[in-house]
């Protein structure tokens, strides 16, 4: 996959071809076996090109033995590696509540957790699969609240109804998860349920449930999820350059940490040849943030390709207001529309006065939040920010 090699000169006012590509490094990491394309597998950047999967890097210890395999594949014994992300997934046993199901996660690998799901097609896939090996409910790595569920995991939101941008199977995502056990003994008010459960048979439950998170006697699987050992980050001409299983063949990524204005993002971004990330699945976002995730000092916001339209007044949208636009043309809402990025009660129209569209636009461009304390982690917000880090997406060129 060849790449037009140039110097994405940040922050700087000279003009950068139009046409180039961030020049990712060569791998030059001593030891490892080669896995092709002048990839070392051991060098700790995980190779998509060259078929790697995972990769722990020099000096990894034997804990990493059943994780990667030494050709650097990820090696999920007994379970199931996702075919969106390379994810392993694997059932443990049973266990009457969710502290537990973590504890066995743990146990089973220091970077595992209980399963959350970034979309509905990670979590069909896994749920296919479980119900071939052993059919039955399974905990969702989400917590507290009767409306709200934060996720066990980290750089993962969780789920309420009033954020479109969060995932969760329901029929009816207005409104929270129905609850498994509707009533106390005696037609009296129903237990606390503040943990979740999913099944695996598909059809016949359309919605997770909310359940208590002891279950006393009962038994519910206990399915971990682990992450690829690795990165599929590292540092390039332009800043740190990133290639996800998600979007690989098509798009490249280049970070920025300097925080900068929303106009200079776009602007940086453009003279590279690319544009502010548009993510095009919950996924993307998902793998985005996990190589964040691996930075010394993750950022708290990230500045992403989703502005209110222009002064034309043809992109108004219901009411006279701007619409939310990506930057690829495609409209926030609609039919053709990307899976929402937004989190709760987003986007805001705090700003925006009753004249015409051309005035007082309000906030004109989206970031992604990275707060932990907030059901809506890496979640879209478009008020908080006047500079944040940010994300360009560069197109991949074939020879």
């Amino acid at each position: 996959m060849a790449l037009v090699a140039c110097s994405l000169t940040m922050g700087a006012a000279s003009a950068v071809p139009a046409a180039c590509i961030a020049d990712l490094p060569a791998d030059t990491s001593p030891g490892g076996a080669t896995a092709g394309n002048g990839s070392i597998c051991g060098d700790g950047y995980i190779d998509i090109e060259a078929g790697e999967q995972c990769d722990p890097g020099p000096g990894a210890g034997t804990s990493t033995v059943t994780e990667c395999s030494p050709t650097c594949k990820v090696q999920c014994p007994s379970g199931h590696v996702g075919s969106g992300n390379n994810y392993c997934y694997q059932m443990t046993a049973k266990t009457p509540s969710l502290t537990m199901a973590q504890t066995r996660c743990q146990l089973l690998s220091p970077v595992a957790q209980v399963v959350t799901f970034a979309s509905e097609a990670e979590f069909v896939e896994l749920a296919r699969w479980v119900h071939e090996v052993d059919a039955g409910p399974l905990w969702v790595g989400l917590q507290m609240g009767q409306v709200s569920h934060l996720a066990l995991a980290q750089f993962e939101p969780g789920w309420a109804p009033t954020c479109s941008g969060c995932y969760a199977h329901t029929s009816d995502a207005s409104v929270p998860l129905p609850l498994y056990v509707d009533g106390g003994p005696d037609g009296g008010r129903p237990p606390t349920q503040l943990c979740v459960v999913a099944f695996s048979d598909t059809a016949s439950y359309p919605s997770w449930f909310q359940m208590p998170c002891t279950q006393g006697v009962s038994r519910i699987h206990a399915v971990c999820e682990r992450r690829p050992l690795g990165t599929h980050a590292r540092p390039c001409d332009g800043g740190i350059c990133i290639e996800l299983v998600a979007t690989h063949g098509r798009k490249r990524y280049v970070f920025q940490a300097s925080p900068v204005t929303a106009d200079e993002a776009k602007r940086q971004c453009e003279l590279s040849g690319g544009k502010l990330a548009v993510l095009e699945s919950r996924e993307e976002r998902e793998q985005l943030w996990h190589e964040f995730s691996h930075l010394m000092a993750p950022p708290a916001s990230i500045w992403i390709g989703l502005a209110r339209s222009g002064a034309d007044t043809a992109d108004a949208g219901e009411g006279g207001l701007p619409d939310w636009i990506w930057d690829d043309g495609t409209r926030a809402e609609g039919p053709d529309a990307y899976p929402s990025p937004w989190g709760e009660g987003q986007p805001s129209d705090a700003g925006l006065g009753a004249g015409p569209p051309t005035a007082n636009l309000g906030p004109r461009r989206a970031f992604l939040n990275n707060d932990t304390l907030v059901v809506d982690n890496t979640l879209a917000r478009d008020v908080g920010r006047t500079t944040s880090p940010f994300v360009c997406q560069l197109p991949v060129n074939h020879p």
